[in-house]
């Protein structure tokens, strides 16, 4: 089939490439809670808990610190026990991230850390630095944690690529 030459279902390439981005847009707007976006989030606390839980990585975490290389809108997280906790460096020794408790909120680098080492994590990136910041700012408030599809570690992915 050349280019622009109609198929039999009468529709083009372009309309093929108009259905495709309705798609994507409809799962932005249905977003976190979409069953898709659950398993997703449930699998990475799956993840989390076993690599915060593996001897090996817990003993490198705690003998480094990056706190001296952080960025805005870095993805950081410190090493509690059973499980790591994630947020997203806002600057000036500011970090955003989601608590049980509290909800979304900001606090100070080493309320964040708690008496831990604090570690970025290389997570996709598909934001500016300035619209991570952005995206963590706008969150602000919510309470609306859930451990297996909305907990901190979602919240910063989100912040950084949306998912």
């Amino acid at each position: 089939m050349s280019r622009g030459r109609r198929r039999r279902s009468g529709g083009t390439l372009g309309d093929v490439f108009g259905l495709l981005g309705a798609g994507v847009q409809l799962v932005a707007e249905v977003g976190k809670h979409s069953p898709v976006e659950k398993v997703r989030n449930l699998s990475q606390t799956v993840e989390n808990f076993l690599d915060a839980n593996d001897p090996g990585r817990v003993s490198k975490r705690l003998r480094t610190d990056e706190t001296h290389r952080l960025q805005a809108g870095d993805h950081i997280y410190s090493q509690r026990v059973g499980y790591t906790h994630h947020g997203i460096y806002v600057g000036s020794g500011r970090v955003i991230h989601y608590l049980l408790d509290h909800g979304i909120c900001e606090t100070t680098l080493d309320g964040f850390a708690c008496g831990s080492n604090i570690h970025r994590k290389s997570s996709i990136k598909r934001y500016s630095d300035r619209e991570i910041v952005r995206r963590a700012y706008a969150r602000i408030g919510e309470s609306d944690y859930n451990l297996f599809h909305n907990n901190c570690e979602h919240f910063a992915n989100w912040c950084r690529n949306g998912s």
